[in-house]
């Protein structure tokens, strides 16, 4: 199994646009979070956009980096698509599942090729609806958590 996730929104509550350094040093991954990415037994990769120094640092304080095979970075969502890609080419035969805040990006891009996605449904973009059938997502969670029921893990 290899799950592709978006990282503000998805592992942790996004911060501001404009967060200080403390806020910065205050974050905290959500429930499941780390019992989930500590998991030996599943591929995970990790694709975030934007600036990758800021992605690091967020990336850093939560401590996740060592639990991911991959990271990726990327500057804009329709990177992410390709990101996405990237990793099913690295991980051939896998059931993919794509997990992400964003029906307009993850959910969209990941339906677009074919694979498993899950939305999950909070924070700054929890209210878009859906445009199309690409961006209706095979499942749609309100926590982190849920997401062990829903890839069926003991």
């Amino acid at each position: 199994m290899l799950l592709i996730f978006d990282l503000d929104d998805t592992l942790f509550k996004r911060l501001p646009d404009h967060y200080s350094e403390e806020q910065l040093r205050n974050i905290q991954a959500f429930e499941g979070v780390y019992e989930l990415l500590n998991r030996k037994d599943i591929i995970k990769v990790l694709v975030t956009k934007g600036d990758s120094s800021q992605q690091q640092k967020k990336i850093h304080h939560l401590k996740i980096s060592s639990w991911f095979d991959r990271i990726m970075f990327c500057s804009t969502d329709l990177e992410k698509k390709e990101c996405f890609l990237q990793a099913h080419h690295q991980f051939p035969h896998q059931k993919v599942y794509v997990i992400g805040d964003r029906i307009d990006s993850e959910i969209r891009w990941g339906k677009e090729l074919g694979f498993s996605t899950i939305h999950l449904r909070q924070g700054k973009y929890k209210d878009l609806l859906p445009r199309d059938q690409w961006e209706i997502p095979d499942y749609e969670i309100t926590s982190f958590k849920e997401l062990a029921t829903i890839l069926k893990l003991p």
